[in-house]
């Protein structure tokens, strides 16, 4: 396929040697982004239409269901996730174990998922100074990450940048929490 364009103005000519066909095009078209092409098909349904699809692919894709329990974990201190945060992490590397129980180099990544994007809410919940948020997903994710290592190849480095970030942001908390209970609550929980 050879063509040659020529610009005069807003006319654009094409010529296709194979074809043998002239067209023109008075203007350019603008390419449409997967993002544009995204709004557009939400825009166009319905409220009720895209709860269903979103259920239903949420029943059927583990990826899609952990996705949406981390955006809608509650910023609110008062609320005790600390079970959703641990199911999270549990089936993050449940699904990535092949079938001997083990989770391999290159599956190791798609573990580790779930995991960088709780420890990415967590710096979202320090941000708004919901440490109690904080704590729990950190809680959640140094057990549930060192108890995984024991049946994974973990030469990526996943499992260590995990328990990291989590010890960085229980430091965090605990130099920003004010009262004396908390701290000693944060402490008592962090011994456990």
């Amino acid at each position: 396929y050879y063509a040659i364009r020529a610009q005069k103005g807003e006319n654009i000519v094409e010529l296709n040697s194979k074809k043998g066909k002239t067209s023109k095009n008075t203007s350019p078209k603008k390419r449409i982004t997967v993002e544009e092409t995204i709004d557009e098909i939400i825009n166009s349904m319905s409220h009720e239409t895209l709860k269903t699809f979103v259920k239903q692919y949420a029943l059927e894709d583990k990826h899609l269901r952990n996705a949406l329990k981390i955006h809608a974990a509650s910023a609110d201190d008062d609320t005790d996730n600390s079970s959703l945060y641990k199911d999270i992490v549990t089936s993050a590397f449940r699904s990535a174990k092949d079938r001997y129980g083990f989770i391999d180099y290159s599956r190791a990544p798609r573990a580790m998922g779930p995991v960088f994007e709780l420890l990415q809410k967590a710096d979202e919940f320090m941000i708004n100074t919901a440490y109690e948020q904080v704590i729990q997903i950190c809680l959640a994710v140094i057990p549930g990450v060192m108890k995984a290592v024991e049946h994974m190849d973990d030469s990526d480095g996943g499992v260590t940048e995990a328990i990291h970030w989590s010890l960085t942001l229980l430091e965090e908390c605990a130099q920003n929490l004010t009262d004396s209970k908390s701290k000693k609550k944060l402490f008592d929980q962090c011994v456990k």
